[in-house]
């Protein structure tokens, strides 16, 4: 996960990308697997909520904007939590209704295809904290694929996974519009 703080994620999500480019470019990435896992973590909701705050729209706008302007970049799956406490059977449905809010809000903002929910309420926490409240575990994780072979076919033009011609500077622009 990239961040414990909603907005900021975005950024690290981007930086993350970028080292990782270099490593392509220098040819020290693993390039075995043709998608790379990354993720971005909206905390923070309030207590027994699942309504977005002014910050979370803030960054569910800036991660739109990043999935709009990269499109080896794609959305897997949001997956909600809850704190460890109340009952799990509440918990589950809060956690998944935090996942629909924030499906809704990047829908509302022209992110297609929508990607699948699912509400883990207390049973994979960010945090161990049982019996305790935690912003970390009130929360949404966008789980994102980079995928490598859209990245060489349409960005770098070679289909061929070459990874020796990789014009990362061609690339880091299009994270700077």
């Amino acid at each position: 996960n990239f961040g414990l703080n909603a907005v900021p994620a975005v950024e690290l999500l981007k930086e993350q990308l970028r080292l990782f480019l270099e490593l392509v470019r220098g040819g020290q990435a693993d390039l075995t697997r043709s998608k790379i896992p990354f993720s971005v973590l909206v905390t923070g909701f309030a207590v027994n909520q699942s309504t977005l705050t002014d910050e979370h729209e803030e960054t569910l706008a800036e991660l739109a904007d990043t999935l709009l302007d990269e499109p080896a970049l794609e959305i897997d799956m949001l997956v909600g939590r809850a704190s460890q406490t109340g009952s799990e059977s509440n918990n589950v449905s809060l956690s998944e209704a935090r996942a629909r809010a924030v499906l809704d809000e990047l829908t509302a903002l022209s992110v297609y295809p929508p990607p699948p929910v699912v509400g883990l309420g207390w049973s994979e926490p960010i945090v161990e904290m049982p019996g305790e409240e935690s912003d970390l575990n009130r929360s949404v994780e966008v789980r994102l694929w980079y995928d490598l072979a859209y990245h060489f076919a349409a960005v770098e033009g070679s289909a061929s996974g070459d990874t020796h011609d990789v014009d990362v500077e061609t690339h880091e622009r299009a994270w700077e519009k």
